[in-house]
């Protein structure tokens, strides 16, 4: 099973760009908190009307919540010529996350 949830704040605003073909997309990264000394930047992509949505909607240190899958991003270094991989999420789904959080817990 390729099931992702998380919730976390942006890093920065969204980028949003079209495929050749015109397709939206949008690349966000969210910093994803445990504690305030584990925190892990996940980088999510986010297709079409979503992505447009999500764009509209949302910034650096906005609050989100992702549902998706994990994928493998696998592309020739230019410089190097070795191969290169990244793990990212793929985004099915996104809702709205409180953006305030209760005093003393980590988000």
């Amino acid at each position: 099973m390729n099931v992702v949830a998380i919730v976390g704040r942006l890093v920065r605003d969204p980028d949003l760009r079209s495929t050749s073909s015109g397709t939206p997309v949008a690349n966000v990264s969210i910093a994803v908190n445990r504690s305030k000394d584990e925190v892990i930047f996940v980088d999510v992509t986010i297709w079409d009307k979503q992505a447009e949505a999500f764009c509209k909607f949302h910034h650096k240190g906005d609050l989100a919540a992702i549902n998706g899958r994990l994928t493998m991003d696998e592309w020739d270094d230019k410089q190097t010529g070795a191969r290169r991989t990244k793990l990212k999420v793929t985004c099915e789904s996104w809702s709205f996350a409180a953006n305030r959080q209760p005093e003393g817990k980590p988000f």
